[in-house]
Formats: C-alpha cells, structure tokens, sequence
C-alpha cells in the first residue's frame, strides 16, 4: 500500500532473501570472495557460519548464481535427516539412483557417478544450509564423503552453512576430523552504522526510490541502534516504519514514528493513540489484501540461480510433491489448472521416459533447431544444445524472474511419487502459459504447486567467446557491450564505446541488471547477455511474450 505514496516500484524491505537486493558491507564481500574462491579452486569443504539474519541464505543464492556451466549442484535444504536419508537426498539430487536401502550401494552408485562426472569435466557440489541442525553421525557420513577423491582431486565439494551453533558442533572431540577437512572457514558478522545505512540507500535505489530521502540520519542512527546492523532485523523495522509514515501521511520518517515502530516490533508497550490504531487497520488491512492474492494467484518466490549444468540420461533432481490441482475458488469463474487440447497428449507424458526429449524438442522448435536424434538420448542436455549452437542454461528462479528473462523454458516439475517430469513453456497468454501447438495450457496455479524454480532454458550467444565480461577487459565483445548499452540508453555518450570496460561500463551494466531483476554485479555474464539478447531488435530471439 505505501509503495505508490513513496512513489517505489515495489517493496525495498521485502523479509524474503532476494539476492535482487544483495548488498556486500566489508565482511560479506569477503566471504562472499571466500566462496567463489573455493569453486575456482575446487576446495573441498567449506563452511559458512553466520548469526540468525545476517544474510546467509541471501550470500549462498547470490553465489550460486554465479557458478559456472561446468558445476552439478546438490542443495541439500532440509537438514533433519539421518546418514541414509542423507545419501538418498545427495543421489536424488544429482538425478542418479536413490532408492537402494544400504548405505554401501548408495555410495556405490554416488562413487560411479562422481567418476563419471569428472571425467567430462564437471564439478559436483553438495550445499546443505541450516547445517547447525545435522547430527553427528550425519555429520560423520559428510566427512566419509570428503574422502571420495582420486589421486589429484576430491570428487565431490561439500558446503556447509548454518548458524555459531555449527562452530560449537565442530569443535566436539568426536568431530575433530571433520573439522580438519575445512579449507575455507567464511563468516558473517552484523553491518556497522556506514555499511546499515548504505544497505538502506542501496535496497531503496533497487526498489526506484534512490532519488528520496525517507530516512534521515537520526532516523538512521535509530535503525541501527535497534538492529545492531543485522540485515533481516533492519528490514523488519524500515518495512513498519515506511507503513507507520504512510497511516500518517508522512513523506519522511520522523523520530517519533521510528521510535514507535521500534516499542511495537519488540513489543515492548502496547499499541496506543492514533497512529498505532491507524498502523495496525492497515496492517489488517494488508494482510486481508494478502491473504486474497494468495488465494486468488497462488505465492511463490524464488532466486535466480544460473548454475548452468547439463542433464544427461539419469532423471534430474525432484521437486515437491505433485497432486491435481482443483479449480481455483476465488474467481467467480474458474480456469482448470490444465487444460487439455483435442489430440495433444496425454499429461503423463510429461512423466514418461520420453517427457524429457519431448520438452526439449518443443524448445527447439522455437529456436528452429533439430529434434533429438535416437543417438543423441543419452546425452546432457548442454551437450545436445551445443551441437546446435545453443547453450543451456540451467536456472532456480521465481515466475516474475520467468517472465522476466522471457525466454521459452523446460520447468522441471514432479508428481505425487516423486517421479521428475518435464513441461516446455513456449508462451504466456496473461497467467496462462502454453506447451506448445498441440500440448496442454497450464495456469500458474498449477505451476506454482508443481513446480520447485528449477528451468531450464535454452539460448543463442550472438557473441560467443568469453563467459564473463568484467572490469579490466578489452577487446571487440567489450565494444559490443558498450554499443548494446548505448543502444538501450545505459549509455549517454557514444565516446563511450571505447572497447575497455571501465568504471563507466560497469555503472551502466549495474544499472541495467538492477532495471531488469538480475542481481546487480556489474559483470556481463550469460543472464546479461540474454537480456540484451531479448531486449535489442537486431537479434532473432523466441519469447514468452
């Protein structure tokens, strides 16, 4: 409600963790270095601790997103399991065998796959957050797991991250082994008052209101003395007062208000006078307002994460359980969650053996590429992409950052077994998005239930060449940024297209990453030149929309 009274986009202080939104203070720019360092390197085993709320899952969503196409990620996110349960989750994950009820052939079948994988020269990585809640003896069953190695190399790199209960855990006598196996130790401490108040700029400037000056600096120096510059408790407290402001009609925040904000939010006196009353009917009212887009379109968030792997025969990793989804009841007239067209197949298809081949085959035809060959089936994806000069990008996103990058996708989606099936989305018709001419029209409903984030999305680079343009480099895939840039208005000046990517070329890349829900780096990666790709009239690109 206050996003149109302060003239924002949308909400700056959003408890979600939307690497959007990712700002690095001192510290978490180097740990956030320490991770990437350790992929580049291939570390073994890391381990992220940080207090409740300084930004963990927000860092580890960020760097994942940045992993080459070359890593197969196993994100392990439900941490109360036992030794068994965890090998099952690690091979489901990779998309081998999972079902086997003895340790040793799970870590048989994990061992070959390991093998395998290094031998076309992919990275496999474990990330299980929220690791302060593992038990020793599944604690014992990762170190067992840090040993898969061969003579140069370890075979599978484990991340732990979770809470200064997880340096406690590692400090017992009995887990002193494991301990030794940590080569990278990254951790996470609160903001101080600079970094809290630039943190509150910079989540203002992605949200559109850069150019606003809500929070003056003794309203500030109140923020931080309340939030001791932990980052969920300073969005906690700037998301109330932005609504208090607004009840009251105010354009900056007062100190009374942030002072009220903060006895509210620690419950520390009750609610009295006018503006409280006036806070709390619109914070009823929000979430009445909530609660019927909840019903209505269904909530779903997510994080863009390019990890950029290929898929090979063996199915790729599951999502939440799958059931029919019943017509929606909040709209007077319900639209079917999937809607079957007179002669396309049936929807089980999509949980078939040949689900996979037949998705990927409709992306193709937007692409006017080749079906795949019967010789062709029991390879990755990337492999099969590239024979016909795409690539394959591999993503965990949300539907906004779907319709976003506006490419036609493959959603991973899976059924009420478990069993991991494939739906080609090859354009949007408002919330109705289309498999392709013969195929089902599915809503977003039905996608939002069935589908975990994970896409897989296939593209051209026009480019080609490097994978990452970044400060510091020179040459003609530069001086094309520049021009795209200009072309697009990121870029005032044609002196500008000078072939070196300097300072300015990184401003205008940031800028246009932050317009267009990527997180801003300042690098040109795969993602950005998608964007590009899709935004700039010249190049041949199929879209959703």
């Amino acid at each position: 409600m206050y996003t149109k009274f302060f003239g924002l986009k949308e909400k700056p202080f959003n408890l979600t963790p939307d690497p959007r939104f990712l700002y690095l203070g001192k510290n978490h720019k180097e740990s956030y270095a320490q991770l990437l360092y350790s992929v580049k390197e291939y570390v073994g085993f890391v381990v992220l601790i940080g207090e409740v709320g300084t930004g963990k899952t927000t860092i580890c969503r960020s760097f994942l997103n940045q992993l080459p196409s070359s890593c197969n990620l196993a994100y392990i996110f439900n941490p109360n399991l036992d030794d068994l349960e965890l090998l099952k989750g690690l091979n489901k994950e990779l998309g081998i065998e999972y079902r086997y009820a003895t340790k040793k052939a799970l870590q048989d079948v994990l061992y070959n796959h390991l093998l395998e994988q290094k031998k076309n020269g992919t990275r496999v990585i474990m990330l299980i957050d929220e690791a302060q809640n593992l038990s020793p003896s599944v604690l014992e069953q990762i170190r067992l797991l840090s040993n898969l190695e061969t003579e140069t190399q370890k075979l599978i790199q484990i991340i732990l991250v979770g809470q200064p209960e997880l340096d406690a855990m590692l400090e017992n006598e009995s887990l002193r082994q494991l301990r030794q196996r940590v080569s990278v130790w990254c951790r996470l401490y609160p903001l101080d008052q600079r970094e809290t108040n630039d943190y509150i700029n910079y989540r203002l400037s992605i949200a559109g209101g850069g150019h606003l000056d809500i929070f003056s600096q003794r309203v500030l120096k109140e923020i931080y003395r309340f939030s001791n510059g932990t980052p969920r408790l300073i969005n906690l407290l700037c998301d109330r007062a932005l609504l208090a402001a607004y009840a009251v009609s105010e354009r900056q925040v007062s100190l009374k208000t942030i002072r009220k904000c903060i006895r509210e939010v620690t419950g520390k006196s009750p609610q009295s006078g006018l503006l409280s009353r006036l806070t709390s009917a619109l914070a009823v009212l929000v979430s009445i307002a909530a609660f019927g887009l909840l019903i209505s379109s269904g909530a779903f968030s997510g994080v863009f994460n390019a990890e950029a792997k290929g898929v090979g025969k063996q199915p790729v990793p599951t999502a939440k359980k799958v059931t029919p989804t019943p017509p929606v009841v909040s709209a007077p007239a319900a639209v079917p969650a999937i809607s079957q067209n007179p002669g396309s197949p049936a929807v089980s298809v999509l949980y078939g053996t040949e689900g996979r081949n037949a998705a990927v085959n409709s992306a193709f035809t937007a692409w006017e590429a080749n079906p795949i060959a019967a010789d062709e089936a029991s390879l990755t994806l990337d492999k099969i992409a590239k024979a016909r000069k795409l690539e394959c990008l591999v993503g965990q996103m949300d539907m906004a950052q779907l319709k976003a990058l506006n490419y036609p996708a493959v959603l991973e989606v899976s059924d009420d077994k478990g069993k991991t099936g494939f739906l080609a989305v090859m354009s949007l018709t408002g919330d109705t998005f289309h498999t392709g001419a013969n195929g089902p029209t599915v809503n977003k409903e039905w996608i939002e239930k069935h589908w975990k984030g994970k896409a897989y999305i296939f593209w051209k680079d026009f480019m080609g060449g490097s994978e990452l343009l970044k400060k510091g480099d020179h040459g003609p895939a530069v001086e094309w940024l520049q021009s795209s840039m200009l072309k697009l208005g990121y870029v005032g000046d044609p002196k500008g297209v000078t072939g070196v990517y300097g300072d300015k070329t990184a401003k205008a890349v940031l800028r246009f990453q932050a317009e267009n829900q990527m997180p801003p780096d300042g690098q040109a990666g795969a993602v950005t030149r998608m964007f590009i790709f899709n935004l700039l009239p010249e190049y041949k690109v199929p879209r959703l929309s």
